[in-house]
């Protein structure tokens, strides 16, 4: 399998011939958490869509790792990895593979997300990511939703916002709180 794969990249002021991130207009919104509800497997999220308009519109890459790729109703799907959640409450613990790196400004930019981390309690949650070797960092809270059925066990997570750990991993260009899009991730039972 190996390494990164780059999945999108811009030349010439427009996106690569067959790039799954967009369209000329890089096209990269937050989907309705009811669109591809079905077909999704993992954690869908398209992080944060000015955010990937504006790696595109700087000439940026969009690169995965084994475990994570790009979905064209979810932006990116990370692949489940482990899990400790009460099937009642959804509360607990999961943790997903792979990553995804975006770069701009021939490397002056670069944003990894690695291996993304959920823990949920009581409607509320964060993301913690990997950060350096064995190290995590804090990305985001949010609050969410949760169903199960006998198919799949759903998580709606809304209202998403930048943790204040994370900022400098943007840059410093975000403040604490800055609104990310929203989140789905389906696991089947």
């Amino acid at each position: 399998m190996g390494g990164p794969r780059i999945i999108g990249h811009k030349a010439g002021g427009r996106w690569a011939e067959g790039c799954p991130l967009g369209a000329d207009d890089a096209e990269w919104t937050n989907r309705s958490c009811e669109v591809g509800r079905e077909s999704l497997v993992g954690m869908g999220w398209p992080v944060k869509s000015s955010f990937v308009r504006y790696v595109a519109s700087s000439g940026g890459t969009c690169a995965v790792e084994p475990g994570a790729d790009f979905s064209s109703d979810w932006g990116l799907v990370f692949d489940p990895e482990a899990q400790d959640v009460s099937r009642e409450t959804g509360e607990g613990i999961l943790a997903f593979s792979g990553a995804v790196t975006f770069s701009a400004h021939m490397g002056m930019l670069r944003v990894r997300l690695a291996h993304p981390t959920l823990t949920l309690s009581g409607g509320e949650g964060m993301i913690v990511i990997e950060h350096g070797s064995a190290q995590t960092r804090p990305l985001a809270n949010f609050r969410y939703a949760y169903s199960c059925t006998d198919v799949d066990a759903r998580w709606e997570l809304v209202d998403v916002r930048l943790a204040p750990d994370a900022v400098s991993l943007f840059g410093d260009v975000y403040e604490a709180g800055e609104p990310l899009d929203s989140i789905m991730v389906r696991l089947l039972n």
